[in-house]
This record gives structure tokens, C-alpha cells and sequence, in this order.
């Protein structure tokens, strides 16, 4: 029985099966004389299936499944390309697809294979897997189960081989998990990011499902399946997917959308309709339109003609069905009751599952995007598009969300008097004096009141010239008040607004002149005292005068545990700050243990998710990016800026911080083009905050000079390092931390791409700056000379490279972990240019146990330590562990970074190298040539990487 046969049977049995009596054997008259081969298998399946409402569809799909399950045996151990077949994961329509691993003896991996598994479904099929294959070779993204490889087997059939993905369904793992709803919120939008990456690259994937899309060990969905998805330009790849009538059956039907159901053309709408679907069953644990339904039939029937059930119903008007879980395991599955449940899905989110929904496309979201913003809106607690224009709504949500920062927003501005409020009422509730602290209170509000009276802050948000000037004014007058504990207040605050507009000097001056009075008998408490040294240390800190810094900050907290005692809401306050002023000096571990004091206070205090919290979520991304915990950083990132915006407002210095420190975690675990889109919304925000040259411009530039160096976007680089010069310089002058900070972040970047003589330059720029300013051994100075050693490495000067990697070595203990193995690495590799492999080796031996303990394994973090590794052992002779390493390290940036990566393109030079070395010289030199193409598109001529990829393509004799 042909393709064409089983097409025919299945129209003609959907046909019949709607007909009685006479009208059905007249159609089969009229079928028998068209087609009398067939007359008996379409009468055969008219008799087996009366009283059933089992579709043709649903036989040909059973069928399939029944043809794969009998191929399973035959299929297990042979050899596909370079892969061999270990166990069925699953069989469907199109194909079936393997557990296979890699035997070709290069490298151990194990991946998904999809095949076609006979001819059943004939030449179409076969075009829309082809088709599959060329769509995921044109996405990459991190929530899109990455492409490894792809060809045809022996017997001309296409295969396709994906990484294997070791998770679970998305709405299982919810359950399992007992995720809530904010979490369950947060895992969706990375699955509408994946969509919405994929209709930007005009593809729409038709067949959105649980089983399409899993979540991994670190908590990461993938979106699988792309076996049926369309291309939205006909002519975007030069492959036919299939029939317009076929379309209509190239769906699952619980996940389809009307215009699917009725064979219509498709659309960006259609994914929309099925990620309402899929929301609906995250929230509900229901389907929109009931459990009831059993077949194919059914649940078309009610797509066209029902309209769905609100998410809030769903859980409560579940059917008595064995199968279904009650209302209250649908709650306890998300951390609530049944009642609760329903209260939490009965508004916004009851109104963006429904505009999924709508049976019209035009009246859905227009994308994918435009539903994930409504998402992030009700997270942010602020109006969703789906629930129209109310007034009395919009006005509810604007007061809930800024009820906090309406008090201080008019403060913000002149960077001063954002502090009053806090300060003023912290007075009166810290001191049992209450009548003589409600009087120092007015006298301090007033006085701040009167000095910032005339600044509109509107207009004068940002001009930082004219709140230093402001400030001068009231710094002069503090003199004048009598009460010295009302004056050492004033001090305090005065001293804070000075440090945040970068004043520092002037801010440590105001703060000891304030903890000198505080000192003094009856003047102030130890909370008061407290608080000063806190930002005292803080701003000591930013001066790199560490040890004094933890020294305020360790009394600090001291003070304030023996007043307030180890229970307080107050006390994360000093506990956050004297583990930021830790994480600055190095100790990131002692930072964490502090840090997650903090959270478990507030736990307690029943304080948790407010200001203080996003503080302390804040500084905990930095930490577990300084111990190499990515992963963990992201996620800490991405929970600050929620709780920064719902707390502080988008524009707000707190919030800004949050997201570019989000960007710097993106960035570490190699989210480059993420990194790169947080970072411009940083300065974005940091331009309108400031309006002017301030030292946070001058950090949020150059970060984003920084990612956009590693996605090889050179221009953008360029022009934010150039705009980071000039605030730097403007806002602190060339003679301090924020221009060496800058000269570090230029130069490493124009190391990493090859740009020696830059690097040099910048390096040997800032290593003089820092001998100024810190000394030989100062952090920022080790790091400037450890960077200009590999520079000078590069260049050919190991001898000078040498010396200088002396103070390096002998000082390492002052740098961050992570700078410790960048240290490690360049002693490694100024070994094997003295050719002393061994010791060479055994250094970045540890230094990859060191990666591997605290990296995740996919970690683009790992390719430098890879590949420095992989040349070790190649120079050395040991080419079988040359290749296998340089291979993983290939693997990494194949699967992590972008495809025009200029980082990647090293590391697959790499592997071209060990590749030739292992006398495999066809593949050695097509894999070089293709990383030279590679660089050769992104960096200049006489760039280090392009030359040496030249020179070891002519030893190769190309």
C-alpha cells in the first residue's frame, strides 16, 4: 500500500464515517468503482470501528507507533554515521528516535537521533524531515535543543542528530517540583523567548506540547520537534515542507489551533494559540476544554465550537474522573490551596490565557512577544493588554506598585534626598527617646527640606554638578546646629549623598566627623553607630582600602547584633554590607555564607521580598560569579531585577545595577547576545538617570563594551568603551580607580580577539596607573600585569613576559578565584614555551578539576582552560588526549556560543590542529579552513588568531 493509498483511505473513511444507511453505501458504490483495490480495507475499517469515534487519523498514528515498537530490535546497535543506536526514546508520525553515542573514537557524547523508520507515510515525509533538519541547523538559542549533527543512512533516508536532552516534560517537572506560580511564570517566558527567537527566524513551529518541550537538570527548558514547523517566507530555505491539504493533519490535536483544525493557512497565531493552551495546563493542571474528551474527533469538535474554560474554573470544576486530579492535588502541586489557587488565576492571568485562545488569529496576541510582555507585566504587578483600559483597575495597579517608591521618587533625583525619608523615620524607631527623636527627626527633615527645596526634581534628576553644589551649600551649614546628635545624622546622610555621586573622599570625611560624635557618651546608640560604619566601610571600599573597609563592617555588625539582636529585620542591612565589602576583598566564600545569613533572616522576620531582599540578591549574583557558579548567578540575577523594579522603580540606581550585573552573569555563562541586550538597557536607563558623566555610566559602557566584544559586534564595542573613556575620565579623572577599571576591561577585550598591540598598550597604560595608586601588589595592578604578560607572551617576549609574571605569581592570593586559574593558565603556558610539558600539564590538570567542581559542564568558561590544555598535550607529543580535549572544547562553543562566534572560531581552530596531529589531515585541514573563513569574517588581517590559523594551514600544505 503506497503514501498515496493510505491518503486516500484516510480522506474517504472521514468521509463515510459521517454517512447512514443509504447515502454510506452509496459512497461506496461510487468508491468501489473509482478505487476496487481498496473497496475492502475502506469497508473492513467502516465495520471495525462502528460505534467508535476513533478517526483515520488516529489509526494511522496508532499504526505508525505499532510499525516503529516492531522496528525497535532491529534498529538497536547498528552503526548511523559516526553514532551507534543504544535504546528507542520514542516513535511518532515522521520517525523514531534513538539514544545513540558517539563510537568514532574522537570523543564520548551522547545524543538524540531522529529517523525516519520506513516509507510509510512516502516522499513527503521524507521532505518535511529534510525540512526539520536544514530549520534547527538555522537556530540557535539556548532554549532550543541544539542541531549536533545530520545526513542520510545507507538506504537514502534522512537522519538528524540532536543533544540529548536528560529532563522532563515542562508541566511533569512543575508538578514534581511543586513550582509555584510566579516560577512556573518564569520557566514559560523562556519557552515564549525560544518562540519568539524561532518566528523571528520565520519559522513557526505548529506543534507546541509538553512533550516537545523539557526541562533539563538545571532547571533550563528545551524546545524540541521542529519535524512539522513552517517556514513563514516560502523561500527562506530551499526545501518543500509539504501540501496545503496535509497541513491540517501535520498537528497535535489537543494543542491545535481552530485554523489548524479546518486545514487553513498558519501562522505566528497558531504558536500563540498553543502556548495558551500549554499556560492553561501549567496554571490549571486542566486542559481549557475539559478531560472528557477521548478521541481525535472530540477534541476538534470542541476547538471549533466550545469555548474554553477560564484557568480559575478549571481547577475547580474538575469532572469526577479516576484519571484527573482533584482541585486540591491541582493546588498542592503549586504550593496552594484550591481556593487560593483559584483567587491567584481569577484576573489578569484568567485574561491572557483567554486572548491566547481566541478562535480568531487576528484576535490573539500579534506575537509571541506581546504575550510575554503582558506575563512580565503581571509579575511586575502592573496592567496587563489583555484586560483593556478599566480606569479603576489601571489606577490600583499604579498605586500597589509604587506605593513604596512614590514616597521617595521626588528624593531620587538630586541623589540626597532619596535618604531622608529612611533616615528620619529610622531615627524614631530605633531610639526608645521617642518625643527627643520625633524632634531630631523634624530638625533633620526640615533642614535636608529646605537646602532642596527650589531643585524640581524632575528637572535636576542626574545633574550631578548641581547636587554637589547643593550639597556644598548644606555641608557648610551643618556646622551651625547645636544638637550633636541631629548634626552626626546630617553627617551621615550628607556623607551617603556624597558617595553616590562618586565623591568619595568628601563622603569619608563627613562619616568619621559623624562616628566621632556618635562616639561620644549619650550621643547615639550602637545602632546609630552602627549604621555609619556600615557606610562608612562602603564607601572605604570603593577607595580599595579593604582592610579598613572590613574592619567597619565587621563592627558594624557587631554593634547592631548585640542592640537589635540575631532575629531583626535590621540586621540583614549589615550583614549584606559587610559581605559586600568581603566579596571585594577577595573572600567570596565568607561573602556567600553572609549573604545567605541575610536571606535566612528575613526568612524568618517574614520580611522576605522586600527592599532588602533585592540588595541582597543583588550582591549575591557577584558572588556566585566570583566562585565560578553561573548558573546560580543568572538565576539570583534575573529574581533581583523583579524585586529591584517592583520595589525601586525602572529608573532607579538599584535597578540599573541589578540589570548589568544580570548582563555580567549572562556574559560568564555564556549568554553573550543575552549580556549584550541587558547591558544597552542598563546604559539606556543610566543615561536617563543621570543625563550626564557619572562613574556608573562609565562601569555600565564599558561592561557593554566587554559583551559586545564577545559577540565579535566590534563597532558597538568600540564606540561604548569610547563613551566609557569619556565618563570616566570626566566624572573621576584619569588618575583613578574607575580609568583603571576601564583600561582593564579595553584591554583584556582586545587581548581575547587576538589584538595584541592594543592590549599591550592598554595593559602597560594601566599597570603604571595602578603602581600609582596601589601599589605593586593592588588587585587591579596584578590583574593589568597578568594580562600584559600574555600580551607580551603573544608577542614573542617570553623573557619580558617572565619577569613581569613575577609579581603575578608570588601575589595570587590577593585576585579573585577566577583570576587565580587565569594565572595558573598563563604559568602553564609560559611553561610549554620553556617546553617543560610536564609541569605545564599538571597545572592546567588542576585548573580544570578547579573549573569542572564549580562550572556546569557546557560552560563556555571551559574552552580556554580546554584548548590551552589540548596544545599542552599536542606539543608534547600525547595527541589522542590533544584530540579528545580540543574536541569537547569544540563541542562547547559549537553548542553554546553563537555561530559567528570569533571565540568559537579559536576554538575550532584548535581542534583543526589536533586534528592534522593526529594524522586525520583531510578533516585537520577542512576544519582549519573553515575556522579561518570563520575569523577572517570578523577580525582583521593582522590579527594574532587569523595568522597563526594561516601559518598552521601552510605547515599543513594548504
Amino acid at each position: 500500500m503506497t503514501s498515496d493509498d493510505l491518503t486516500r483511505l484516510e480522506r474517504s473513511f472521514e468521509e463515510a464515517y459521517d454517512l447512514e444507511g443509504q447515502e454510506r453505501e452509496d459512497y461506496l458504490a461510487r468508491f468501489a468503482q473509482q478505487y476496487p483495490e481498496l473497496t475492502d480495507e475502506l469497508r473492513a475499517l467502516l465495520a471495525a470501528h462502528a460505534g467508535s469515534a476513533m478517526t483515520m487519523a488516529d489509526l494511522v498514528d496508532a499504526s505508525v507507533d505499532a510499525l516503529a515498537r516492531d522496528q525497535q530490535d532491529a534498529w538497536k546497535g547498528q552503526k548511523i554515521g559516526v553514532w551507534t543506536i543504544s535504546d528507542l526514546l520514542g516513535e511518532g508520525g515522521m520517525g523514531s528516535v534513538f539514544l545513540v553515542e558517539r563510537t568514532d573514537g574522537a570523543y564520548h557524547q551522547k545524543a538524540a537521533l531522529k529517523l525516519t523508520t520506513s516509507r510509510l507515510l512516502g516522499r513527503d515525509a521524507l521532505s518535511r524531515f529534510r525540512a526539520e533538519r536544514q530549520i534547527l541547523a538555522n537556530l540557535a538559542h539556548p532554549n532550543i535543543a541544539t542541531l549536533i549533527d545530520g545526513g542520510a543512512h545507507s538506504d537514502g533516508l534522512p537522519y538528524l542528530v540532536m543533544e540529548y536532552i536528560e529532563g522532563e516534560r515542562i508541566d511533569v517537572h512543575c508538578d514534581a517540583a511543586a513550582l509555584g506560580i510566579e516560577q512556573r511564570l518564569e520557566l514559560f517566558l523562556k519557552v515564549c523567548d525560544a518562540v519568539d527567537y524561532a518566528h523571528r527566524n520565520l519559522v513557526v513551529h505548529r506543534d507546541l506540547k509538553p512533550t516537545n518541550i523539557l526541562v533539563a537538570p538545571n532547571g533550563e527548558p528545551k524546545l524540541l520537534d521542529f519535524g512539522i514547523a513552517k517556514l513563514l517566507e516560502a523561500d527562506a530555505i530551499d526545501v518543500t515542507i509539504m501540501h496545503t491539504r496535509e497541513e491540517a493533519r501535520a498537528m497535535t490535536p489537543q494543542y491545535a489551533s481552530p485554523e489548524q483544525v479546518r486545514g487553513e493557512a498558519v501562522t505566528v497565531g497558531t504558536d500563540v494559540y498553543a502556548l495558551g493552551v500549554l499556560l492553561h495546563r501549567l496554571l490549571a493542571g486542566r486542559s481549557p476544554y475539559g478531560a472528557g474528551l477521548k478521541t481525535s474527533r472530540e477534541v476538534e469538535s470542541a476547538i471549533l465550537d466550545s469555548e474554553p474554560t477560564r484557568p480559575s474554573n478549571s481547577v475547580v470544576d474538575v469532572p469526577d474522573d479516576g484519571d484527573a486530579p482533584s482541585a486540591e492535588q491541582i493546588g498542592e502541586q503549586r504550593g496552594l490551596s484550591a481556593n487560593e489557587l483559584r483567587s491567584r488565576l481569577s484576573g489578569d492571568l484568567d485574561n491572557i490565557v483567554l486572548q491566547c485562545l481566541q478562535k480568531e488569529p487576528e484576535r490573539r496576541y500579534a506575537s509571541v512577544r506581546d504575550l510575554a510582555r503582558d506575563i512580565e507585566r503581571y509579575l511586575r504587578d502592573e496592567p496587563v493588554s489583555a484586560r483593556g483600559d478599566d480606569f479603576v483597575y489601571r489606577a490600583r495597579k499604579f498605586f500597589r506598585r509604587n506605593m513604596r517608591p512614590l514616597i521617595a521618587t521626588a528624593a531620587v533625583a538630586s541623589g540626597a534626598v532619596a535618604l531622608v525619608t529612611f533616615y528620619t523615620i529610622q531615627l524614631a524607631a530605633e531610639r526608645d527617646r521617642a518625643e527627643l527623636a520625633a524632634a531630631r527627626s523634624g530638625q533633620v527633615s526640615s533642614f535636608l527640606t529646605e537646602i532642596f527645596e527650589n531643585a524640581d526634581p524632575a528637572e535636576s534628576q542626574g545633574e550631578t554638578v548641581t547636587a554637589i553644589e547643593l550639597l556644598d551649600a548644606g555641608a557648610e551649614r551643618i556646622e551651625g546646629i547645636e544638637d550633636e546628635a541631629v548634626r552626626a545624622e546630617l553627617l551621615r546622610v550628607m556623607g551617603l549623598s556624597y558617595h553616590g555621586l562618586g565623591q568619595f573622599a568628601r563622603a569619608e570625611e563627613l562619616l568619621r566627623t559623624s562616628l566621632t560624635l556618635l562616639r561620644k557618651p549619650g550621643i547615639g546608640t550602637g545602632v546609630d553607630r552602627a549604621r555609619t560604619l556600615s557606610a562608612l566601610g562602603y564607601v572605604q571600599q570603593d577607595q580599595y582600602k579593604l582592610a579598613e573597609a572590613v574592619e567597619s563592617g565587621q563592627e558594624a555588625l557587631q554593634l547592631a547584633t548585640a542592640e537589635l539582636g540575631s532575629s531583626s529585620a535590621q540586621l540583614p542591612f549589615f550583614m549584606t554590607n559587610l559581605a559586600r565589602i568581603r566579596l571585594r576583598n577577595q573572600e567570596p566564600q565568607e561573602a556567600l555564607r553572609l549573604f545567605e545569613d541575610a536571606i535566612e533572616v528575613q526568612k524568618r522576620a517574614g520580611t522576605y521580598g522586600d527592599k532588602m531582599t533585592r540588595d541582597t540578591l543583588g550582591a549575591m549574583v557577584i558572588a556566585y560569579g566570583a566562585q565560578g557558579e553561573f548558573d546560580k548567578a543568572v538565576e539570583t540575577g534575573r529574581e533581583a531585577v523583579r524585586k529591584a523594579e517592583e520595589f525601586d522603580g525602572a529608573l532607579n540606581v538599584n535597578t540599573i545595577h541589578a540589570i548589568n550585573n544580570l548582563a555580567m552573569s549572562s556574559h560568564d555563562s555564556g549568554r553573550y547576545r543575552e549580556a549584550v541586550g541587558l547591558s544597552k538597557e542598563a546604559v539606556e536607563r543610566g543615561n536617563k538617570l543621570w543625563r550626564g558623566e557619572h562613574p556608573n555610566l562609565a562601569f555600565f559602557e564599558g561592561a557593554l563594551g566587554v559583551h559586545a566584544n564577545a559577540t565579535g559586534e566590534f563597532s558597538m564595542s568600540q564606540a561604548a568603551f569610547d563613551r566609557a573613556r569619556q565618563s570616566a575620565i570626566a566624572s573621576s579623572g584619569q588618575e583613578s580607580s574607575d580609568y583603571l577599571g576601564h583600561l582593564l576591561w579595553r584591554g583584556r577585550s582586545a587581548l581575547q580577539r587576538g589584538d595584541i598591540v592594543a592590549a599591550r598598550q592598554l595593559h602597560e597604560e594601566g599597570l603604571d596607573l595602578g603602581e600609582r595608586l596601589f601599589g605593586i601588589d593592588g588587585t587591579l595592578t596584578l590583574r593589568h600585569a597578568l594580562h600584559l604578560t600574555s600580551a607580551l607572551r603573544l608577542s614573542g617576549e617570553i623573557a619580558a613576559a617572565e619577569a613581569q609574571f613575577d609579581v603575578v605569581w608570588q601575589n595570587r592570593d590577593k585576585l579573585r578565584p577566577p583570576k587565580q586559574l587565569l594565572a595558573k593558565r598563563e604559568r602553564a603556558r609560559l611553561l610549554i614555551e620553556r617546553q617543560k610539558y610536564a609541569q605545564a600539564i599538571t597545572l592546567l590538570e588542576e585548573a580544570l578539576e578547579q573549573e569542572e567542581r564549580g562550572l556546569a559542564n557546557t560552560s563556555p568558561a571551559l574552552i580556554e582552560t580546554l584548548t590551552a590544555l589540548a596544545r599542552a598535550y599536542r606539543v608534547s607529543g600525547d595527541t589522542e588526549s590533544a584530540l579528545r580535549l580540543a574536541s569537547r572544547a569544540n563541542a562547547i562553543a559549537a553548542s553554546e556560543l553563537p555561530r559567528d562566534s570569533w571565540i568559537a572560531a579559536v576554538a575550532n581552530a584548535e581542534y583543526g590542529r589536533a586534528l592534522l596531529s593526529a594524522g586525520r589531515a583531510d578533516e585537520g585541514r577542512a576544519t582549519l579552513r573553515g575556522a579561518l573563513s570563520n575569523l577572517s569574517g570578523v577580525l582583521p588581517d593582522n590579527n594574532y588568531y587569523v595568522q597563526r590559523a594561516r601559518k598552521s594551514l601552510l605547515a599543513a600544505g594548504q
